[in-house]
């Protein structure tokens, strides 16, 4: 039986937009270059909401008062955004040809709203994307499933409808799995693919274009 899918949504750092070294110099900034604050480490935590990331690092509570820390971060990923943001290969061309099939697309993200229409503003994204879900239009970020449920409910389509959730970390094929539709692993993820696999994807794509072979018929 062939494949096909009516809704796309998508993650964004990592998987339509290529932040991932505006991301890393950010914890580097807060922690002031602290060796133990590592690539790794924070590839590691990639797709947990940001505050959480921050408070570990720090060595804090999830339960204190992790504000200062957010606004250096936000702070100095402002300041560097549209240097060091861009689109992945592909991203804009494979969004207009989903939507000139008729494929219903929106982002579901760990970012708060401002950087997220930012980046997609900037990286010319934007006027693809018929819904956005961020940090704060939800009270159960990823891995759980609450994001794409609203983001369905705003497209008005059912979870049961032909539903792919594509991203490049462990949180986005949990909020898949948990909202109980098919998911797409990136293979351009920072993530060690051992991990992305662990996930058992629905799908595993090389190259954005991938996705045009599920257009509905």
């Amino acid at each position: 039986m062939d494949i096909t899918y009516d809704v796309m949504l998508f993650d964004l750092d990592g998987t339509l937009l290529d932040t991932n070294e505006l991301i890393i110099e950010s914890f580097y900034h807060v922690f002031d270059h602290d060796p133990a604050i590592t690539r790794e480490l924070v590839i590691s935590n990639f797709g947990m909401p940001l505050e959480k990331q921050l408070l570990g690092y720090a060595g804090r509570g999830l339960d204190e008062d992790g504000s200062d820390l957010v606004h250096k971060y936000r702070t100095f990923n402002n300041a560097n955004h549209d240097q060091m943001v861009t689109a992945f290969p592909g991203a804009r061309e494979t969004l207009q040809a989903l939507r000139e099939a008729g494929v219903r697309i929106g982002v579901v993200t760990s970012k708060i709203r401002f950087t997220s229409e930012r980046g997609l503003n900037h990286c010319g994204l934007r006027e693809y994307v018929e819904t956005v879900i961020t940090i704060e239009d939800v009270k159960k970020p990823k891995p759980d499933g609450e994001g794409v449920h609203l983001a369905l409910e705003r497209l008005g389509v059912k979870p049961t409808d032909r539903v792919l959730m594509v991203g490049d970390s462990p949180f986005d094929m949990g909020c898949a799995r948990h909202a109980g539709v098919d998911s797409c692993a990136v293979a351009w993820s920072l993530k060690d693919e051992a991990v992305m696999r662990a996930e058992n994807p629905t799908h595993t794509i090389q190259h954005l274009q991938d996705l045009l072979q599920w257009l509905p018929k």
